[in-house]
Order: C-alpha cells, then structure tokens, then sequence
C-alpha cells in the first residue's frame, strides 16, 4: 500500500508538533507543554485536516461540535482530578479503572 501524500503531510505535521512539544517541556515547563497539547493547538490541527480533505462547509459547519468536545474533555479532566483528591487507598488503580 502506498502513502498518499496527504498522509504523509498528516505524519510530518504531527511529528513536528510533537518534537516542538517536547521542546516545550524540557525547556520550559511540563504544565506548559501539556497546556499546548491539550488546547485549541489539537482543535485546530483537526479542523485544518477536515477543511482540507472535506472542504471548508464541513470544517465550518464541525467546528461547533469541536467546541462540545472540547467542553466535554474539561468536564472529564475536572472529574478525573476532583476523584484524585478523594480516594487515597487504591489511587493507582482507580486512576487506571477511570481513563
């Protein structure tokens, strides 16, 4: 099987990003690092790959989902750090039950 090219860009863009990530967290911070990766920087790679192979209605019309999604990975996170603080026992395990 061959690699498309637009395959290819989608390997090179995500490596790049995620080099300049690791950048980020040795250098700076890892809260940084981890505040980039999780952000609007994803959000929009993906709109910038849907508007590309899909066209640009579609992206337009995806980007409302993209910010439910988004409001739905915080809400998860925040649950996921409130659970943290209140069992001490079996943290490990529930950490890995829960993800």
């Amino acid at each position: 099987m061959l690699i498309t090219g637009l395959l290819f860009y989608k390997i090179l863009l995500t490596s790049i990003i995620v080099v300049c990530l690791a950048f980020v967290a040795e250098h700076i911070s890892p809260k940084w690092a981890g505040l980039l990766s999780g952000c609007p920087t994803g959000t929009a790679i993906t709109l910038y790959f849907y508007a590309l192979e899909n066209g640009l209605t579609f992206a337009g019309e995806s980007a409302i989902f993209n910010v439910i999604g988004l409001v739905a990975m915080q809400m998860f996170i925040f649950c996921y750090y409130i659970s943290g603080l209140f069992i001490e026992k079996f943290k490990i395990l529930f950490s890995i039950l829960s993800a």
